[in-house]
């Protein structure tokens, strides 16, 4: 979409947009080439200055639904704007001539005064981006298109230098893909840009266009954006300049992994492989460890059986590189390491490791959180080998990225702030002990309300800056959209120890804050939310409005040649498990159906790679057919195995309370009481109000077949009070069987 190009009339501007989205993922990391730094003058007595160019951060997190606003069309050819006197922003260095001694060059101060006015709008991106009120918005908006109409005064009344002109149209191309919607028109300027560059042989400034316009074409044209990246590719390593390589290699995986297509993901980690390849030949050991995480992510997003054992070598080459001095300064690559590393482990559903990997997370955590290294807006740069730097280096200052006062070129990274960081690490930390919450003093609960208080607090405190509004919401977003995961997970977790009404409560507030996702709520988080509404109604003793929720077109399981995704397929299992166990009771009228759901559900459960999911469908197998007693006892064998080694204590629970009644009902022996004790010792370590209830009925049943009546009738009265703190629908006592 575009606005008519002379006069820049019927601007269309954003405040709520992400740029291109991500995919729904914890942690990604993509590459930001910077616009040039510095514009270079001339004063009219022939003195050079330079004119600061502050870069816009970029941004990588979901797309969100953009909102247009349009402003008034001017009808005459644009006058200088007045000068900002914005209070909220942090005012640009005066630039003032003595009209008594020289005349005023124009062109100096309409360059002047456009980052006067876009760092006046981006003082004020952090309450524009909360503004509930429309002014504040429409101020900021005024602000970006002053700022704009100066550079496009610039272009078109003055005869610039080229590298002067190209820097303006890199500038002007690079706030109109930020700021606006208007991605024709930045198109048509890097187009003009690219041309410009290649005449005068501006290959950095050129390289730089060619980046953001791949970013740009993206937009509306993922296809030929790919295309036309591909083919910049080619010329850059056949001329190695390996700068650039990294650069549009970045750029490839990103916005490669913003595709489902399975040859899409095939393409990001050739593309990663290849810097690998190039980082080893020129010693760029901090860019290899960069791209080994990358490949780790990717492989952890994937559906391959043997995706965690490919992101454990990717992360194990990426370990190699530790003790380097050049990665021991870049915090966030460590950070990313153990988050991965952890995630890893709890892919693989192994709970004692993954708590030996969060103890070390957290003691490490600490450390890198204070290191000085770590900026406020998340970025960070990594540097290059000078020698692989330098082959294929143009005329002029750099403008890949930034140079630090050592000269040594680093490419630059966009991920989260700090504060961010440890947020992200409550929340793993939380689910890591979610298997033992019930009886390690609840620690999930508490990582999970920390994690929680980490991103509800006031925002706008830690992110005063120069930040454009894109940039600020896209950051609320993902603090918002982690929110709902805290939130969710504290739910579940409730729900394991049958604290329904703080479940209910948790439910009511993510749905809260879920509302509150400006671009609207992402298919697996509001899959997952569905699926926790259900799960309480049945717990709560509702199944018919459980049984509804379950059915659902939306945790409806699809065929499998769609390729859903992990965690809406497994959401869509557990529906269908849970309503099998509503169904299977002979007198529901649907009961005819649950054969067929046990027969779609089996190819899915059989070999899932999730323990749980395996356990919990055998357990239902036996349990919901009427199997011989041979079958039965060898799906309860498997479903307790599988239990057991995934530290499962809900499954184990319920499996051996449903042993006991079925095969040590009205028995005695020695045998028949222990069976009952351990499902009573299972029951009460999870602090599950319902399964104790039902245990100690049976361990009372127990005793009282051996005619030991008094133990059996203070243990009967145990199982009473237990079952009275349930819901009402939910208590039934021995008459009512």
């Amino acid at each position: 979409m575009s606005y008519p190009l002379a006069h820049f009339q019927s601007h269309r501007y954003y405040t709520n947009g992400h740029g291109a989205g991500r995919p729904n993922a914890a942690f990604e990391v993509q590459v930001h080439v910077s616009p040039t730094s510095n514009l270079q003058q001339r004063q009219q007595n022939g003195a050079a200055h330079q004119l600061q160019l502050p870069n816009t951060p970029s941004s990588y997190y979901p797309q969100q639904q953009q909102l247009a606003y349009h402003l008034q069309p001017r009808s005459q050819a644009p006058h200088l704007p007045p000068t900002p006197t914005s209070t909220a922003a942090k005012s640009a260095p005066s630039h003032t001539v003595n009209s008594a001694e020289l005349p005023v060059d124009y062109q100096i101060l309409l360059l002047a005064l456009a980052e006067d006015y876009f760092d006046a709008a981006h003082g004020r991106g952090s309450l524009v981006a909360s503004a509930t009120r429309a002014i504040e918005v429409e101020e900021y908006n005024r602000l970006i298109s002053f700022g704009l109409s100066c550079l496009e005064t610039v272009l078109k009344r003055w005869r610039l230098q080229p590298r002067l002109e190209a820097r303006v149209l890199l500038r002007y191309a690079t706030v109109l893909h930020e700021e606006t919607e208007n991605d024709l028109e930045a198109e048509t300027a890097l187009s003009k840009g690219i041309t410009l560059c290649e005449r005068n042989r501006l290959l950095d400034i050129k390289y730089s266009m060619q980046y953001l316009l791949a970013k740009v074409m993206f937009q509306t044209n993922a296809k030929a954006s790919l295309k036309y990246l591909d083919a910049i590719l080619r010329d850059v390593e056949a001329l190695q300049h390996i700068a650039w390589i990294y650069a549009f290699h970045f750029l490839r995986v990103s916005l490669s992994q913003r595709s489902s297509s399975s040859h899409e993901v095939l393409i990001a980690l050739n593309s990663l492989r290849s810097i690998s390849a190039t980082a080893r030949n020129f010693e760029d050991t901090a860019i290899f460890g960069i791209s080994s995480v990358l490949e780790a992510i990717i492989h952890l997003r994937s559906l391959a059986v043997d995706s965690v054992e490919q992101a454990q070598r990717a992360l194990a080459a990426a370990q190699s590189i530790q003790l380097n001095e050049v990665t021991g300064q870049l915090p966030q690559l460590r950070a990313l390491i153990l988050f991965l590393d952890l995630s890893c482990s709890l892919q693989e559903c192994n709970v004692t490791q993954a708590a030996l990997k969060s103890q070390k997370m957290r003691a490490i955590m600490d450390k890198i959180f204070t290191d000085t290294h770590w900026r406020k807006d998340g970025s960070f740069s990594v540097p290059m080998n000078l020698a692989g730097a330098s082959i294929g280096a143009s005329t002029g200052p750099a403008t890949l990225t930034e140079q630090s006062n050592d000269g040594i070129p680093r490419v630059t990274f966009t991920w989260l702030p700090p504060r961010d960081v440890y947020a992200l690490a409550y929340f793993l930390c939380g689910v890591t002990m979610t298997p033992t919450n019930a009886f390690d003093h609840r620690k999930a609960e508490q990582y999970f309300r920390e994690g929680m208080k980490q991103v509800g607090e006031n925002y706008m405190i830690h992110d005063q800056g120069l930040h454009s509004a894109s940039f600020v919401n896209s950051l609320l977003y993902w603090r918002r959209e982690l929110e709902c995961y805290m939130r969710l997970h504290l739910a579940f977790t409730l729900c394991a120890r049958t604290d329904w009404v703080s479940a209910l409560a948790t439910l009511q507030d993510l749905k809260t804050t879920a509302d509150g996702l400006k671009s609207g709520i992402p298919e697996s988080l509001s899959s997952l939310i569905l699926y926790l509404t259900g799960t309480l109604y049945q717990g709560m003793g509702n199944v018919a409005a459980a049984l509804e929720i379950y059915q659902h077109p939306s945790l409806t399981l699809r065929a499998q040649g769609n390729t859903p995704t992990q965690n809406f397929s497994e959401v869509a299992i557990l529906a269908a498990l849970n309503a099998i166990l509503i169904l299977r009771d002979p007198s529901h009228p649907d009961h005819r159906h649950v054969e067929t759901l046990i027969s779609s559900v089996e190819p899915r459960c059989l070999h899932h790679a999730n323990k749980n999911i395996v356990s919990a469908y055998q357990l239902i197998r036996a349990t919901a057919l009427n199997s011989s007693i041979i079958k039965t006892k060898e799906y309860l064998q498997l479903a307790l195995n599988y239990a057991k080694s995934v530290a499962n204590h809900q499954l184990t629970c319920i499996t051996l309370n449903f042993m006991s009644w079925k095969f040590f009902r009205g028995v005695i022996g020695e045998q028949a009481e222990k069976s009952a004790k351990a499902a009573t010792t299972l029951a009460r370590k999870g602090q599950d109000s319902l399964w104790i209830s039902v245990a100690d009925g049976m361990q009372a049943n127990t005793l009282e077949v051996q005619g030991r009546f008094a133990e059996a009738e203070a243990t009967r009265q145990q199982a009473v009070v237990m079952a009275q703190g349930l819901p009402s629908a939910m208590q039934r006592t021995q008459t009512d069987r």
